[in-house]
């Protein structure tokens, strides 16, 4: 369900229904169900409590290196991993989300039409690498209403 959402908001990206679409917080209402249920498989996992176990009981490493041990044989189980990757998916998307809705909200005047601040390259860079889609955003909205445009509303 997130591939989809980001094709449309890169293909369409001054579309009046897909901003409507992606106004809309039932996909996270869905990724938080998806979430809830792969967390709680995590914590039914006997993988999990067995490494949690391991790792616990060894008293001869540090705080700090038991603790990445830690997450690292959380990471290693499939339902744990699982958890993680809806996690990402759904923060990366959520930042992408922001990104369409501003880049559409922001904009500015230029004779008739309205100029929306061009999001595609962000929206890619949401896809696998959040923040980054973000920096870009602020990066492309400050160049675009210093340099493009001047009458933002």
């Amino acid at each position: 369900m997130v591939v989809p959402t980001y094709c449309v908001m890169i293909a369409r990206p001054n579309s009046r229904r897909v901003l409507a679409a992606v106004e809309s917080r039932a996909i996270f209402w869905a990724l938080g169900a998806l979430y809830a249920h792969a967390a709680w498989k995590s914590l039914q996992s006997a993988d999990v409590f067995e490494a949690a176990r391991g790792v616990l009981m060894n008293s001869n490493e540090g705080v700090v290196s038991r603790f990445v041990t830690l997450v690292s044989e959380f990471l290693a189980t499939a339902e744990t991993a699982t958890s993680a990757w809806v996690h990402l998916l759904s923060l990366d998307l959520f930042v992408a989300r922001f990104v369409y809705v501003d880049g559409a909200k922001y904009s500015a005047s230029v004779g008739d039409l309205a100029a929306r601040v061009p999001v595609r390259h962000s929206l890619i860079l949401c896809m696998m690498f959040g923040p980054l889609g973000l920096m870009s955003h602020a990066v492309t909205r400050w160049i675009w209403n210093t340099f493009v445009t001047t009458d933002v509303i």
